[in-house]
């Protein structure tokens, strides 16, 4: 799968998530509202997360030089594989913290950014570049 299908498949799934509060007239759960916290946290992590899905499609790129560290992916993750990891990894995110309440998100999804922030500044810091 290419990564312009994979960008439209997590889009059309992010959309699907923000309107999963209300289906016709029934409420599932109540979404609370999120607010400017939310969205910056949420933006920090999305630009991370991307730069991390790069690196990482690099690192699959490059395994004769580099191994990938995510128990999830293996030492060396075909760039099929990391598409998939990261557009799954994506909705899953962004899934939970559409149903945390607004105290436990900003927890979530700072501790989230922070994570990624250290992740792709330490593969920056031993040569490891983007590919997409």
């Amino acid at each position: 799968m290419n990564m312009r299908k994979i960008v439209v498949i997590v889009a059309i799934i992010i959309n699907l998530f923000s309107g999963v509060a209300i289906a016709g007239e029934q409420k599932w759960f109540e979404v609370e509202s999120w607010d400017k916290t939310d969205y910056l946290l949420l933006g920090t992590l999305v630009t991370f997360t991307i730069i991390d899905w790069g690196q990482t499609r690099y690192i699959a790129s490059n395994s004769d030089r580099f191994n990938e560290l995510s128990p999830l992916l293996g030492d060396h993750p075909s760039i099929g594989k990391v598409n998939r990891h990261f557009a799954m990894s994506s909705i899953a995110i962004v899934g939970v913290a559409m149903i945390l309440p607004s105290k436990y998100r900003k927890l979530f999804l700072g501790a989230t950014a922070i994570l990624e922030i250290g992740v792709t500044a330490h593969n920056r810091s031993i040569g490891i570049g983007m590919k997409f």
